[in-house]
Formats: structure tokens, sequence, C-alpha cells
């Protein structure tokens, strides 16, 4: 803690006030004051505004939890990280699967901390599919970008083919 003073001479005509106090360590300055030619005095603080608070919500990427077999059921797992100084409040997200939209909800995310949501692929077919997510893709909640919300996987499903060999037992082959 450091102490400071000064005095603040009015230009006006009115009668000066003398100002005594410390600088404490978290920026914040308190003392007293007096005018001794009208007999006041009372107390003062100064206290540094708190930094502005902000959310970022940034969607990390995706990524299939089981292997991508044509006819199965695939879990795909969105990473979304709160980049922000604060918590995000719960938001809207769009799932769109070969350009179809899914929407749903989800909680808030503490600023500094990552979360996860998850869809799945009913039913997938082979062939080449994208599958793209978008963490508050309505803007319900204010954020200093959204410029990284979207994340965007494009993938190959195989079929799943089943063969006989004579005299051997079936075998199981993943054909691209």
């Amino acid at each position: 803690n450091r102490t400071i003073s000064f005095t603040d001479i009015p230009t006006n005509g009115a009668h000066p006030i003398f100002f005594e106090g410390v600088l404490h360590t978290d920026g914040s300055l308190s003392g007293t004051y007096s005018a001794p030619d009208v007999n006041q005095q009372g107390t003062w603080q100064v206290v540094p505004a708190s930094p502005p608070t902000f959310v970022d919500l940034q969607a990390v990427g995706i990524q299939a939890l089981q292997p991508l077999v044509a006819g199965s059921n695939p879990t795909f797992r969105a990473t979304i990280r709160n980049n922000g100084s604060a918590s995000s409040g719960n938001f809207n997200i769009r799932w769109i699967a070969d350009g179809q939209n899914f929407y749903g909800g989800h909680y808030s995310i503490p600023a500094g901390t990552v979360d996860t949501h998850d869809y799945i692929w009913s039913n997938i077919t082979a062939g080449q599919h994208t599958l793209t997510f978008i963490a508050n893709f309505d803007h319900t909640i204010a954020e200093t970008t959204t410029r990284n919300n979207l994340a965007t996987l494009t993938f190959t499903v195989r079929s799943d083919v089943t063969i006989s060999i004579v005299g051997s037992s079936s075998v199981r082959l993943s054909v691209p």
C-alpha cells in the first residue's frame, strides 16, 4: 500500500479540499478529505472498473465415435469450447447432415471450458457424406465473434459385405 495526498484548489473562489489516502494492491484508492475553511470532512473511494466479460463459443471439431459402416447408426460428437471470460448461457445448435437440418439446444458452458454435443446418424448409407455442426446458429447469445462457431466433417462410409468361403466359416469384409 502506498499513501497519496493532493489538494483541489478551485478557480471559482470556492474553498480548497485536501485529500489523503492509500493506493491498494487491487488498484483501488480510499481515504479522507477535509475542507477546513468550511469545517467539512468525510471519506472517499475509487474502485477500478471490472474488466468486461465476453462469450466466444468455438466449434473445435467433429469426430465419429464408431466405425462408419453402411446400415449402422453411428454417433458423431462435436466439441465446443467457450474461449470467453463469462458463462455462455443456454444456446441453440444446428446439425446439417447432407443438407438436412436438425435443431437442438445446449446448456451453458462455463468460461474457459470444453463441452460436447452428440448426433446419431440413423441408418447411414454408403458413400460420401458431409456433417456440419453450428453452435449458437441463431445468435441468441452475444459473442465477440461467431466466425468460429461452425465445424464440418466430410467422410466416406463403406459397405459391409459378408461372403462365405467353401469349407470355412463366414468372413466379414469391408469394401470401400
